[in-house]
């Protein structure tokens, strides 16, 4: 059965954040300069360790509005992608931004890509999916989405080729120490989503015939003020919560909810240029048999 064939699906536990995202669209890459150095280093990580011999499916998770993907299409040029996003919205730029590349590239005769609106969980969940695999899996500024991280990496590696190659890219836990650091100093609540740790990814390929391979590195970003900070937050999409099954959320959650007067106190304290460092781990699973 073709992927082409695929039903739409979405996860009602998501359908807020979905909507949100797919409400942001078309201002998400003005602030998305974390996801676009992300992005881009994991273009050149997947250049640097893709040893694939033969050709292949290839599958984007959680495109977006395609910063990976166009990377990912100019490499791949001759090979069949998917990409998977659940917000129609993101999936329609991303769509529109791949063609303009591909009429660039004057690549009109090769495989057209297809492009799939289903969160991970459902597309998964679906039995005809099953029998199709993956030559390489990809996926930047994702994982830290997904319902059980553990559970969704370990069923991706069910779906790779013998030799098949994921690469990911995703913030940590330790991303925003500046937020994190004024917000003790004012002792008022540290608001941030709970974010993965390396650990739980490792965890994933227990008594897997797969290996991991990562690092974790700094990405730092700049903003004017901290009230332009929370609001290209909220323009991402990213003050939207996501009850995970993270081993790392009870040590993420505030003891009390932020206040309107806390969050004038956190404004007036942290002012003037500030920078936010997202630690981001970045790697490859590859599957041996």
């Amino acid at each position: 059965m073709s992927l082409d064939q695929l039903e739409e699906t979405s996860n009602n536990n998501l359908a807020p954040i979905i909507a949100n995202f797919s409400k942001q669209a078309l201002c998400y890459e003005q602030v998305a300069h974390a996801h676009k150095k992300t992005a881009q280093s994991l273009d050149q990580y997947i250049a640097s360790k893709n040893t694939f011999p033969t050709s292949g499916n290839i599958l984007e998770i959680g495109c977006g509005t395609g910063l990976l993907s166009q990377y990912l299409v100019k490499r791949f040029l001759h090979e069949k992608i998917y990409f998977l996003d659940p917000a129609p919205n993101m999936l329609t730029v991303c769509r529109n931004n791949i063609d303009k590349q591909l009429r660039h590239l004057n690549a009109d005769h090769l495989t057209q890509p297809t492009f799939i609106e289903s969160t991970i969980e459902d597309y998964l969940a679906n039995p005809r999916f099953a029998k199709v695999n993956f030559a390489l899996i990809a996926s930047s500024f994702t994982f830290h989405w997904f319902m059980d991280l553990s559970a969704i990496v370990k069923q991706l590696i069910d779906r790779l080729e013998p030799g098949g190659q994921l690469f990911f890219s995703f913030p940590a836990a330790e991303s925003f120490p500046e937020w994190q650091e004024i917000c003790l100093k004012l002792n008022i609540p540290f608001t941030a989503n709970a974010l993965p740790c390396q650990k739980e990814l490792k965890s994933a390929i227990d008594n897997q015939q797969a290996t991991i391979d990562c690092r974790k590195y700094p990405c730092q970003v700049s903003f004017n003020s901290a009230l332009q900070f929370f609001q290209e937050m909220k323009m991402l999409g990213a003050t939207s919560s996501v009850l995970t099954k993270s081993s790392n959320q009870e040590n993420m959650m505030p003891s009390r909810k932020l206040t309107v007067g806390d969050f004038r106190r956190l404004l007036k304290t942290w002012h003037g240029p500030i920078k936010c460092t997202y630690k981001i781990i970045e790697g490859i699973i590859t599957r041996h048999n």
